[in-house]
């Protein structure tokens, strides 16, 4: 059965990996209803590269918990891939690398990676996060938390997107949206 909320995690990856967690009503992302921010988490992650990526499994896990059989949609920002990599852009794709093993490993479940071009977020300013109520502490789980929107906004725009993040939804053209073997009408 379909749950009634969605989560969307995005990560900043680094030597110290900041994250924002959103849980939305899922009919503001599959429907019509008034987008609204349930409720959010937000925190960070330290290690190597290898003990965040298992982190970052844990974590999707313990979020899909919160939705039976419905993984949380994981945005990373994605690492531009040019002449001059530093440090942190060098952890950030070995733990993106990391995560895309775990995945095929079936280590994270129903979780979902999308990777979002870093300038993305930029089109979110300090207005629009304070009005969400998303104006906190730290440079990093801003960045986190302004990638959390646009992926929203990505896949309230576009159907590739929205079923890159949330595959196991169908679209009945009679019915909209629904889980295969879904019965519940919302």
């Amino acid at each position: 059965m379909a749950s009634k909320e969605l989560h969307v995690i995005a990560f900043i990856l680094g030597h110290t990996t900041s994250w924002f967690r959103v849980t939305v009503p899922r009919a503001s992302v599959f429907g019509d209803a008034r987008p609204e921010f349930l409720s959010m988490l937000f925190d960070e992650i330290t290690g190597t590269d290898i003990e965040q990526a298992i982190k970052i499994a844990r974590l999707a896990r313990e979020v899909q918990g919160l939705t039976y059989m419905e993984g949380p949609a994981l945005i990373i920002e994605d690492v531009p891939l040019d002449d001059e990599l530093d440090a942190e852009s060098i952890m950030a794709i070995r733990i993106i690398a990391m995560l895309d093993m775990l995945k095929y490993q079936k280590q994270l479940d129903y979780a979902t990676i999308t990777l979002q071009p870093i300038d993305f977020a930029e089109t979110v300013d300090d207005k629009v996060l304070k009005r969400a109520g998303m104006l906190v502490q730290g440079e990093e789980f801003r960045d986190a938390a302004r990638h959390c929107i646009v992926a929203l906004r990505r896949a309230r725009d576009s159907d590739d997107v929205l079923g890159q993040m949330w595959p196991e939804y169908r679209w009945n053209p009679g019915h909209g949206w629904y889980i295969e073997g879904d019965n519940d009408e919302d």
